[in-house]
Parts: C-alpha cells; structure tokens; sequence
C-alpha cells in the first residue's frame, strides 16, 4: 500500500461508477485505477435514497477481498446528511436531516466497511449522529456546509477529523466570518481533503493552502466520478441530474455547477508536483500516507 495511491473521495470513472448494482462493475474499477497508481480507494457514495445506499454497501461487501486491482479500502458516504443550500452536485431530493436510526442501518448493514462520512455539522440533531460514528471507530468528515467558524469547531469537538474537499460546497472566507474554510485553513489538527486540479479552486488557493497547512494534514482527492476519462460531449444523467464535459475539461451539471473532477488522482498528484512547491515525495505523501493516516490504516 505505501507506493501506490490513495484515493479517499473517489466516486467512479471511464463510465463505472460505485454504486452500480453489479458487483462486476466495482471489480473492472479496481482494475482500471490500478494502471494509474492507485493501490487503494474509498468508494464514495453520493446521496442516495436509504434503499439504494443499502444495497451498493451490500455489494461493496461482496466485492471486497476479491479485487484484483486496486484495494477497495471502505466506503465515504458523501452524505446524506448534507446542507440544499450547499449541495454541489448531489440530488436535493436524496438530501435529508440527521438520523441516528439510518446511521446505525449503515454501520450495521456495512460491517466495518464505512470508513469516513461527510456531514455538515450544523444541521440539528448531527451532535449526536457524529458521536455515534465516532464511537463505531468511523472518521466523520465536514462538508456540503454553511458551517460558520464557530459550528466547525463544535464539529471538531465532537470528533470530527477532516474536511471534505476544502472551499468546494462550503460558504466562502469572509474577513468577519472565516466560515469552515478559515477555521480549517489554520487549524493543526484536521485532515483537508483538496481538490487541486486548477478548477474547483485555482492554483493560487492551492499555493495558499500549501503555504499555511500543514503538509502532512493536506489530502489530495480526485472526486472523480463515472464521466471521468470519457471524451465524449454529450449529455449523461448522473443520480437524476443532467451533467456534460466543458470546453475547460471539467464536468458540470448543465447551469454550470461542478460536478466532480475531470482529473486522475495521479494527474493531479503529477500537476501539484509541478507546481514545485513541495518536494516530489512531500506531495506524493498527501496522496499516499496522509490519507491511511487520517483513516487509522497506518
């Protein structure tokens, strides 16, 4: 595991996707993702309804252990505990309020297989969803959140580790409210997921983040999904929205919202790396040991 890749927000890719219902579908991914350096991923699960998600965990459950690629190291389950108002790409409809009856569903169904859940901290009743799953030894991680400084660091007081893809579908810095994106940029002790492919935050907000975080908390992440390494232009349905390849590269639902990344996690790794701000094996690093850290894998 520790010259490969991880992949930590990793939805799918070249038209595979982790929550399809054939088991076959999970084991061609691994496979694929293993001749770009991945040794091992979370399947990350978008919103979904209670039954779907169930069931993919079910099949994830079947898949493990058999793969002859890439290790599938667990489930992220993006959601759905997730603010509308900063919900990305993810379907309104499949977005809900904390439950602690549907968390246990999953930490049942999933038999140690949920790694990481994103949440955003500050809906009613996530105090005692991320107390449960801290206890059942799972990383929480905030995200898809209008989160204000002082709600993040309550999020972090209740165990919360990390951040999910850092400034993307969180409010922005503002110099009175620093929102979840301030409280994370110069806090020591969170993991920061970040997606440093030029588009969802720009070179320079990566030279930010590199020269203030510690390099050891920073994540590199794909958030690939099933579009990713598919050329063609036209129009996919993706959890009943509709999404297409930009001229830019990158892959949006139609009113120009990003929907994932467009990038390999070993693109991204070779293009941080050029932007020569940290030595090739610091960078490499947030791509590798930092993410197995963050999970308890190392």
């Amino acid at each position: 595991m520790h010259h490969g890749l991880v992949d930590i927000h990793f939805h799918g890719q070249g038209g595979l996707d982790v929550m399809a219902g054939d088991p076959d579908e999970l084991l061609r991914l691994s496979l694929r993702v293993q001749k770009q350096g991945v040794a091992g991923f979370l399947a990350t699960f978008i919103s979904s309804p209670r039954a779907e998600t169930l069931a993919a965990l079910e099949n994830v459950k079947k898949v493990q252990g058999r793969e002859r690629g890439a290790k599938i190291l667990g489930v992220h389950l993006e959601g759905p505990f997730l603010h509308p108002e900063r919900k990305g790409a993810h379907n309104p409809r499949n977005l809900r309020p904390p439950d602690l009856r549907e968390t246990r569903e999953w930490i049942d169904a999933g038999e140690g297989i949920v790694k990481l859940v994103t949440v955003a901290p500050e809906l009613p009743g996530q105090a005692d969803v991320i107390r449960f799953l801290v206890k059942k030894g799972v990383r929480v991680s905030m995200g898809h959140t209008t989160a204000d400084s002082g709600q993040a660091r309550r999020g972090k007081r209740l165990g919360a580790r990390s951040v999910t893809h850092l400034f993307n579908a969180m409010n922005p810095i503002h110099h009175r409210e620093p929102s979840l994106a301030g409280f994370a940029l110069l806090d020591p002790d969170l993991y920061t997921e970040l997606i440093a492919d030029g588009v969802h935050v720009s070179d320079e907000i990566t030279k930010l983040v590199f020269r203030v975080r510690p390099p050891e908390r920073i994540i590199l992440i794909s958030d690939g999904f099933f579009l990713t390494g598919l050329e063609d232009k036209e129009v996919f349905s993706f959890a009943g929205m509709k999404v297409r390849l930009f001229p830019d590269g990158s892959l949006r639902k139609l009113d120009g919202t990003l929907a994932g990344g467009s990038f390999t996690l070993q693109a991204i790794v070779e293009r941080v790396t050029r932007l020569g701000l940290l030595p090739p094996s610091r960078v490499l690093a947030m791509a590798s040991s930092n993410p197995l850290r963050m999970l308890g894998l190392q």
